[in-house]
């Protein structure tokens, strides 16, 4: 089963601002740092000047430094500059108001640099969910690196946008990968997520993006770009498309999803083979939630055409080998080249076997009874 790798985590929290940016930590289920309840949520110690910013970062102890907003008149911008040069190696996030993001960034059209950087519009989920991306960044050498690793890639440069979005993101995948787990297994905190949950990665360049991509091409359950953000520093109208280009290069059958605010990339997008999604759509995160049940695993193995007619469904582990059994040829074909089986049962906790299922080659003359032999064996494990 998933989660043997033991994940790291965010445990003890440096905070820069003021007494009411403490009061938000609390509210969004962090701790203090004298206080032992809730046990399995991050600690916050709160500093309301530089200096004993950079001296509590100097001195060590904390995992991340969060930056709530102006500190004896220095913008979070400048008290980040401020530490980063004393301390460069303690991760930094700034937290700020819809006005300060625009104003501090830059000129739009001069390919700003969002790193570490969102918008508080409210919503405790989002203090929640930079700790967590956070997590995921420090896990993702091992995690990727292991038969256990999946991981969502996202590109996306507009803080006002992603910090509404990846929160609903986590949250979606949280309570889909807790439903997929026996109620006894279920994690009984917030703070702890399933072993089985995929990774987030957010990129906000055509080279970081890529970079992801060229390292872990098929460890990405999917990749979800936006059509423009920088490449080589300059903001470029079409690097989504480029990106996606790239990546099909390096992994063929790799999903992908394009978004942008003009419906008019949509043609383009579609012709690529990506799926399409218009930002300003209401219904923008329940689609991407469709396209993550029924193309990365994420609900019952929907079994295709490769044409894209649904042929059947299979729920558990039982109901795909009795359909891997009897599919014709070209819908078995269709999925193993996708990795859509390892990637299902990847999701489901069945990380052994989903390794071993994506070591086979679907080239293979037999490719079919030896799904089939490993799946019988895990449903022989499972009874047990």
């Amino acid at each position: 089963m998933a989660g043997r790798l033991q994940r790291q985590r965010i445990r003890n929290i440096l905070l820069a601002g003021a007494p009411y940016d403490a009061y938000l930590m609390e509210e969004a289920g962090f701790r203090r740092r004298d206080q032992t309840q809730p046990p399995e949520a991050p600690a916050f110690e709160l500093v309301r000047t530089v200096d004993e910013a950079v001296n509590a970062a100097t001195a060590g102890g904390f995992d991340l430094l969060v930056i709530g907003g102006q500190l004896k008149g220095l913008s979070a911008f400048e008290v980040r500059s401020r530490v980063r040069a004393a301390v460069p190696t303690i991760p930094i996030v700034i937290i700020t108001s819809d006005n300060q993001a625009r104003g501090e960034v830059g000129d739009p059209d001069k390919a700003p640099d969002p790193t570490g950087l969102f918008v508080w519009y409210g919503a405790p989920s989002v203090l929640r969910t930079l700790v967590r991306l956070q997590e995921d960044e420090r896990n993702s050498r091992v995690v990727l690196g292991s038969a256990e690793g999946l991981a969502l890639l996202i590109v996306e440069d507009e803080p006002n946008f992603y910090s509404h979005y990846l929160p609903a993101v986590y949250e979606r995948i949280l309570a889909t990968t807790v439903d997929l787990l026996p109620r006894a297994a279920r994690p009984r905190s917030p703070w702890i997520d399933p072993p089985a949950r995929p990774l987030v990665l957010l990129r906000h360049t055509f080279e970081e993006a890529f970079k992801v991509i060229a390292r872990y091409p098929r460890q990405l359950l999917v990749l979800v770009t936006d059509i423009e953000y920088p490449i080589g520093g300059v903001l470029r109208g079409d690097a989504g498309l480029r990106l996606l280009y790239r990546a099909r290069a390096l992994q063929a059958h790799m999903p992908v999803v394009v978004q942008s605010h003009l419906p008019e990339h949509g043609a383009a997008a579609l012709e690529a083979g990506a799926h399409f999604l218009l930002k300003s759509s209401n219904h923008l995160l329940s689609e991407l939630g469709a396209f993550l049940n029924d193309f990365c695993g994420f609900g019952p193995f929907v079994f295709r055409w490769p044409a894209g007619a649904e042929f059947g469904r299979a729920h558990t582990l039982g109901e795909l080998r009795d359909l891997v059994a009897r599919v014709p040829d070209v819908v078995f074909e269709h999925h193993g080249l996708h990795n859509d089986f390892s990637s299902w049962l990847a999701v489901h906790g069945f990380a052994d076997l989903a390794q071993q299922v994506r070591e086979m080659q679907i080239t293979e003359t037999d490719v079919r009874t030896q799904t089939i032999q490993l799946l019988d064996n895990a449903l022989i494990v499972e009874s047990r």
